[in-house]
């Protein structure tokens, strides 16, 4: 639970922030810099070029304000729906330095938490991170914050399969998007009167986006939404007093299990707030993706291999390439087969296979852990029956306890 608590407030603490407020692109000026407006009188374009020019580490939340200007004018703006949808996760971090605040009471050191809050310089940006009610005091807290990350994730992610066969081109330093998934530079802006900025844009390229890198892109995103489910498909409430229950050393396990459903009352129920039915659209994209990726290998990686600028003026300018298309496509055919029928495995060398469900808790969720635990153990603490034998629903012929230790005692 403490390392859960600890990431939360790693997370918060690694969020930069934004810092710009109106701004107008007249395009790249000779030199370094740039200058930045914006007016309600601007077009959508010309909003959506500032707010382009505003997404720097610690200037993306104004970049978000000015998207919403742009698209209250057109609501159509594929580029600035683009951005929006992107900047969706950076902004569920709205607070969260002080949201946190009660977590780092209970289990960090809140002198050194207020003395590096009172360090920080009096910027937007601060003031971001600061602008929220201290209200993450619990697991269950944490949870719904990654929760609220992961489902801004997933819309960015749909918004690129919507739209995978739209062209876009970008003109922004890569830190906010290509050095998510490849390494690039970064810039800044600084704020030199109330409507203008100044950004430095030595590190600006034009990069193009199509179908390849929108698939790209969304592949690394679904990686990340997969991984999540670990800490937001099922409820770890209470798991913060875990170690003040009577549970001594040398406890039975049907004495934990019991200690566990008496005082923990909603630990493993599953959430509302999940993502586990989403992982068979993380699947079937990732097949139909894959494939994609095989058939026009010789158009995504000409030369065979990641070269700088082989897709040159694309976001993945080293191309999208495939090392074993052969090995590739057998793996997308197995993982297509799992989530589309059972399996039959042999798990155990003494024992006749098995038919599987491995997609089964994903269509079909438990929607309570400690019913699939064992109810049955011998005088070695070792399980000899579960309350469910298929395990729910992996175990097809619910013959799950086949594989528990029966033999006697040493």
């Amino acid at each position: 639970m403490k390392t859960l608590i600890v990431k939360t407030i790693l997370m918060a603490g690694l969020v930069t922030q934004v810092a710009c407020e109106n701004s107008k692109s007249k395009g790249l000026d000779a030199g370094s810099k740039k200058q930045v407006y914006v007016t309600s009188s601007m077009s959508s374009a010309d909003l959506t070029e500032s707010a382009e020019q505003l997404i720097t580490p610690t200037q993306f939340m104004t970049a978000d304000r000015v998207l919403d200007m742009a698209l209250e004018k057109d609501p159509n703006n594929f580029k600035a729906q683009f951005y929006k949808q992107f900047l969706k996760s950076f902004m569920v971090n709205k607070g969260i330095v002080a949201r946190v605040k009660p977590l780092v009471t209970k289990y960090g050191n809140v002198k050194d938490y207020e003395k590096s809050i009172n360090a920080l310089p009096d910027t937007p940006a601060t003031r971001f991170l600061l602008d929220g009610k201290e209200d993450i005091s619990k697991v269950k807290d944490v949870q719904t914050y990654i929760s609220d990350y992961q489902i801004a994730l997933n819309d960015f992610r749909k918004f690129l399969i919507e739209n995978q066969d739209k062209q876009l081109t970008i003109e922004i330093s890569s830190t906010y998007l290509e050095n998510l998934f490849k390494d690039s530079d970064s810039y800044e802006c600084t704020q030199v009167s109330p409507s203008q900025y100044e950004c430095d844009v030595r590190n600006i390229t034009k990069r193009k986006l199509s179908t390849p890198d929108f698939m790209a892109i969304r592949q690394s995103i679904a990686g990340m939404i997969f991984f999540l489910n670990f800490y937001t498909a099922y409820s770890f409430e209470g798991i913060e007093i875990l170690n003040t229950l009577d549970i001594k050393e040398g406890s039975t396990p049907e004495h934990v299990i019991a200690i566990v459903n008496e005082k923990l009352p909603e630990f493993g129920k599953l959430r509302s707030q999940n993502l586990l039915k989403e992982t068979m659209s993380l699947g079937s994209d990732l097949v139909s993706a894959g494939r994609w990726a095989v058939q026009y290998q010789n158009q995504l990686c000409p030369k065979g291999a990641e070269v700088a600028h082989q897709r040159k003026g694309f976001l993945f300018h080293k191309g999208i390439c495939v090392k074993n298309a052969d090995e590739t496509l057998r793996g997308l055919a197995m993982l297509e087969q799992v989530m589309s029928s059972t399996i039959k495995v042999k798990l155990d060398a003494n024992l006749p296979e098995f038919e599987l469900d491995y997609m089964a808790w994903y269509k079909n969720p438990v929607q309570d852990l400690l019913a699939v635990v064992p109810k049955s153990f011998n005088s070695c603490g070792q399980a000899t029956a579960l309350k469910d034998n298929t395990l729910g629903g992996v175990f097809v012929n619910g013959d799950a306890d086949r594989l528990l230790e029966k033999s006697n005692c040493p």
